[in-house]
């Protein structure tokens, strides 16, 4: 049965059922006493509101239900040396993720920054539109694919998460101290330092 909640919460979180289906799987999470019943359903609720997933579930989506945890921490680093970790679950978006992040390092604006991930000896900047856990699964999956595997064995890649000013127009050293300090200084220092 706890692998049966599993599968319904990892599902709930990718893509709705068809309508004629919604009104009983509704009722179903609704009336159920399972603790990730009503995760569940908050989870069916996002996934209909946000549309649906291209992919299947990330690994650390997967362990964080098999080891009984609903919320997933991710971390994020900066340009200054510093990293926090964020909550995100099936249904955040690169611009929500951004958005989060930069409310909590007090930023003026979110405008002209963007998520990248840094895997192999790529850094690859994750479109606003996307579904980070998609990017993400998307991404580890064209590097096994280019990888040659040992023994027969695929290769396991970690990835890291940045947070970085991509587009610098209509930027204004001096208006934004907490955008200066973490992100302007650090990532145009090595510039300067050729």
């Amino acid at each position: 049965e706890e692998r049966g909640w599993e599968l319904m919460w990892l599902a709930t979180g990718l893509f709705a059922c068809s309508q004629s289906l919604l009104k009983e799987l509704t009722l179903f999470l609704r009336t159920r006493r399972h603790p990730i019943s009503q995760d569940s359903f908050q989870r069916l609720q996002k996934t209909l509101r946000n549309g649906q997933r291209k992919y299947p579930p990330h690994q650390v989506e997967v362990e964080a239900i098999q080891h009984k945890t609903t919320q997933i921490f991710h971390k994020v680093y900066f340009p200054d040396d510093t990293d926090e970790a964020f909550e995100v679950d099936s249904s955040t978006k690169a611009k929500d993720f951004c958005q989060n992040i930069a409310q909590r390092l007090n930023l003026r604006s979110a405008e002209g920054f963007s998520l990248f991930v840094k895997i192999a000896d790529k850094v690859i900047s994750v479109p606003e539109g996307d579904f980070f856990f998609d990017f993400v699964r998307h991404l580890t999956d064209w590097i096994r694919k280019t990888r040659p595997s040992r023994d027969g064995v695929a290769p396991q890649f970690t990835y890291q998460v940045f947070f970085m000013k991509k587009l610098w127009t209509n930027t204004v050293p001096g208006k934004d101290r907490n955008a200066d300090l973490i992100f302007h200084f650090h990532q145009e220092l090595p510039k300067l330092i050729r």
